[in-house]
């Protein structure tokens, strides 16, 4: 079990690293998709510190299991709340 969920964070730290740098250099496509669901600009810092703070979380919940578990919590709460979001706005 322990190698599933090292594979896991590992993949999923990678795809939220990238997408917080997404967050942090803001090219047109994504500035574009969150005017479209009316997030304000200011947020994004916010969401790529907070993407960056669950990749973390993740990759030291490898040695620090209650960590992991937090950081999971979190982002299950972050991408719960971009969904709610984006199917409140269609």
């Amino acid at each position: 079990m322990f190698i599933a969920y090292a594979i896991v964070a590992t993949l999923m730290s990678a795809v939220l690293l990238a997408s917080a740098g997404a967050k942090f250099t803001r090219p047109k496509r994504l500035v574009d998709q969150m005017s479209t669901v009316g997030l304000p600009f200011g947020m994004l810092p916010f969401l790529g510190m907070a993407q960056i703070a669950g990749a973390g979380g993740l990759i030291i919940g490898l040695w620090w299991g209650p960590l992991g578990i937090a950081a999971a919590l979190g982002l299950t709460l972050y991408f719960i709340g971009a969904g709610r979001r984006t199917s409140a706005c269609q």
